[in-house]
């Protein structure tokens, strides 16, 4: 588990992109892999308790504007859960970011915004292929 800017760079290091659905089918379609890799990975025991995943989605530039991490695009798809986003504020001044980052829920597939300190577990996704 990584923090959330980790999480981008860790992705893109192995020339892939952090997991963002674009629509229900791919929303899905993640929380089926994810439910499934807590089952199977490896490292699936360490991370049993973690319920959330990163989404490669920020608002850190604008509130309430929700942006791709691989392009900084704007988001057409959400699947936020009831009350969500929410922006908290800061904890504390050792973190002294609101809520800025999007994670996936791996049993309901809903997201939540979060702070992108928690370390979390991700999902990478192989780039698309032109066709």
């Amino acid at each position: 588990a990584v923090v959330s800017t980790q999480s981008t760079g860790d992705c893109a290091s192995k020339g892939l992109e952090l997991a963002m659905p674009k629509n229900d089918a791919e929303n899905e379609e993640l929380r089926a892999d994810l439910e499934k890799s807590f089952l199977t990975h490896p490292n699936a025991a360490k991370f049993a308790h973690e319920n959330w995943c990163w989404l490669g989605a920020s608002d850190e530039e604008e509130e309430d504007v929700w942006r791709a991490s691989l392009d900084n695009s704007f988001l057409e798809y959400f699947n936020w859960d009831k009350n969500q986003p929410d922006n908290k504020p800061a904890v504390d001044e050792t973190f002294p970011e609101s809520q800025n980052v999007a994670g996936i829920h791996r049993g309901t597939g809903r997201w939540d915004d979060s702070y992108k300190h928690y370390q979390r577990p991700y999902a990478c996704l192989c780039a698309p292929q032109d066709k």
